[in-house]
């Protein structure tokens, strides 16, 4: 069985020589083999649409750069640095003011004042005037030397009422043990070591008494009439001290007992 689907239709035939459209490439043309040639070479497209096509189809625009402007920061710095150097130099020059030396020369205690020379206007020749020296009185060294004398003087009284009371401290031990201080119905010099004071405190209660640093002129002296009580006394250099009393022709100082 047949089945019958119509005439069959001849194959399409694409178009012949058709002019390219515009911007569009050229397309090969078959040979024609029944002719004998080729097909006729189709016309060059236009310069604008050969530069159309040539050309990039998409470019980077080109953003223009600002210059740097550096001039004023420099000029800026430049100024600073100008002022700075300026202040520098002001106070170098006030300090240099403040710290340059005086005319006035001290020698010990003289000070000696140079003068200017002053020109003469009568003679109209200058003329020096002689440096004038200023002494001091030398004074200083005797009021120095006079306190140190008067601070050696209350130092050595001070002593000398020490040294009472070390002798007091023998005798309360001898009293301790005898019951009476040792007897001497005159004043007794405790510089001698043959007195029979000094042999009844030395060598048992002490190795030695005391002495005045001024010995034999000043001494300690002791006096005891019954053994009951006692009186100590040194000779002071002092004659102001309150402490002391003028007996007869000597300034003493006295502890008792």
């Amino acid at each position: 069985m047949e089945l019958d689907f119509g005439p069959a239709e001849p194959p399409s035939q694409p178009p012949k020589n058709l002019p390219p459209s515009e911007g569009s490439m050229p397309v090969s043309q078959p040979f024609d083999s029944a002719q004998g040639k080729p097909p006729p070479t189709p016309p060059a497209p236009p310069a604008s649409a050969r530069s159309a096509q040539e050309a990039p189809v998409s470019q980077t625009a080109s953003v223009p750069v600002k210059p740097k402007r550096n001039g004023r920061k420099i000029l800026l710095i430049a100024g600073v640095i100008i002022i700075l150097l300026g202040l520098g130099y002001l106070g170098f020059t006030i300090l240099s003011e403040q710290g340059a030396p005086t005319d006035t020369t001290s020698i010990g205690t003289e000070e000696v004042t140079p003068t200017t020379p002053l020109p003469d206007a009568t003679t109209s020749v200058i003329t020096t005037t002689t440096p004038t020296i200023e002494a001091t009185p030398s004074t200083i060294d005797t009021t120095t030397a006079t306190t140190t004398a008067t601070e050696t003087v209350q130092t050595r009284d001070a002593i000398r009422k020490k040294d009472l009371a070390t002798i007091q401290t023998y005798l309360e031990s001898y009293f301790n043990e005898k019951g009476l201080y040792p007897i001497s119905s005159t004043i007794a010099k405790l510089n001698d070591s043959t007195n029979s004071v000094v042999t009844a405190l030395v060598p048992k209660y002490t190795s030695a008494l005391p002495r005045d640093q001024q010995d034999p002129e000043y001494f300690y002296g002791y006096k005891s009439p019954n053994g009951k009580t006692y009186t100590l006394s040194a000779r002071l250099e002092n004659t102001a001290d309150p402490e002391g009393k003028q007996e007869g022709a000597l300034y003493l100082y006295t502890v008792s007992k």
